[in-house]
């Protein structure tokens, strides 16, 4: 094993200047790698919209990468280049790009956000550049699993974290009217993750009550009110939202402004409410209360009280000034995946045993402080961690109050 470079971490704050200054960087530019490096390529929004869930998920990999490689002992850098993509939180862009990687020598390609990206290069990256597609962003959607030897996601599936909060909220009611047949429904930006994530909700909420309608919001659509008077008129006893980002940030202002959550409680799942989100949110918290009581669903909550999950915080509040959200805490531990893969093959670089090492090596990982585990498709195993927004002075907290069995999509019928 080759002796771990002690200035891997000024390294590593290298790359991610470069990363800021252009669209494609390599390690390589500022150091001198072995002939044989393996290049990979890391796929993420670095600017536009999803910017900050890109930014997160990149920060939380390299931690993972510096982190494990310290611990084994091991320089990396001379088994592989990582080239950061920005896909500029295009869909359309995503595939080009992916394209001219593969085209200058890529043998892996990581990351990815959106469910829209991961369905546009997955036949191309997986059947026709037959390389490794390992997830880290998020791209939940079902479309995408596959027991091709060359996928993994160490995020979630929609469906899972969607029928995490129906099964929590089936258990524990949170409309009064619960006590009758309760009434639901669905607000959703109108794309694949929105209609997955409610057709999950549906499954866990199953047996409590009627689905009452969907509305499905046009994509970067700033004024939510004319949707939100549908959904007042549907009159459900609780409400099913997913929203990302800045229309996030403005449907929650304007369910708050309009009083909605104080006839119809309101339940969220996956990274959504962020930091960032919740910050903004703050701004009207005085006026609206606003984000207060909704009842979320993630694989990950920043309050797990665990030792792992206490070190990864800890480690990334040192790093980066700020607490992690959901996003970064997928790449940390697929950065650390990488890594003991890697060593495990003595940096030689075989794309399904790379694959089949992250998935069975033993990884005790901060969102549950066990062993991750993988199904037959590649997908995490995932408990979902219940939370509830609660104020805390002018602040607001991701209070965790429950979790959920563990969900295995091999054994569930979610589909």
């Amino acid at each position: 094993m080759r002796t771990f470079n002690k200035n891997m971490g000024r390294f590593i704050l290298m790359m991610m200047v470069m990363v800021s200054l252009s669209n494609v960087r390599y390690w390589s530019k500022s150091v001198a790698y072995a002939a044989d490096a393996v290049k990979i390529t890391i796929l993420l929004p670095l600017s536009g919209g999803y910017k900050n869930l890109g930014a997160s998920a990149r920060d939380g990999f390299l931690l993972g990468v510096e982190q494990e490689s310290a611990e084994l002992n091991a320089d990396i850098s001379q088994w592989i280049t990582l080239s950061m993509v920005d896909t500029k939180s295009d869909t359309k862009q995503a595939l080009p790009l992916v394209q001219k990687s593969v085209a200058n020598g890529s043998q892996a390609v990581m990351g990815i956000i959106s469910s829209g990206v991961g369905l546009a290069i997955g036949d191309y990256v997986l059947n026709k550049a037959k390389v490794p597609l390992i997830v880290f962003g998020s791209c939940g959607t079902w479309n995408l699993r596959t027991e091709n030897p060359l996928f993994l996601r160490t995020t979630y599936s929609n469906h899972q974290i969607g029928y995490g909060l129906g099964l929590w909220m089936r258990n524990h009611p949170v409309a009064a009217s619960q006590k009758k047949k309760a009434r639901w429904a669905c607000i959703y930006t109108n794309y694949q993750a929105g209609v997955e994530l409610c057709d999950g909700f549906k499954m866990g909420y199953e047996g409590v009550g009627e689905e009452v309608g969907r509305i499905a919001v046009p994509v970067n659509t700033s004024k939510k009110s004319e949707y939100l008077i549908q959904l007042s008129k549907l009159r459900p006893s609780v409400a099913f939202a997913f929203f990302v980002g800045v229309e996030l940030e403005l449907f929650l202002q304007d369910y708050y402004r309009f009083g909605l959550n104080k006839k119809i409680p309101l339940g969220m799942a996956g990274a959504v409410l962020s930091p960032k989100v919740l910050q903004s949110a703050e701004k009207t918290l005085g006026q609206y209360g606003t984000a207060v009581g909704i009842t979320n669903a993630d694989s990950w909550n920043v309050g797990l009280d665990n030792a792992e999950n206490r070190l990864f915080v800890k480690r990334y509040q040192q790093k980066y000034g700020k607490l992690p959200p959901t996003f970064a805490m997928n790449g940390y531990d697929t950065g650390r995946l990488l890594v003991k893969a890697l060593v495990k093959l003595d940096g030689k670089w075989d794309a399904e045993q790379v694959v089949r090492l992250m998935k069975t090596l033993p990884l005790i990982s901060p969102r549950h402080g066990k062993t991750l585990k993988f199904d037959a498709h590649g997908d995490a195993i995932n408990a979902m961690q219940i939370s509830v927004i609660t104020q805390q002075e002018n602040r607001l907290i991701n209070k965790l109050i429950g979790e959920t069995p563990e969900i295995n999509l091999d054994e569930q019928s979610l589909r």
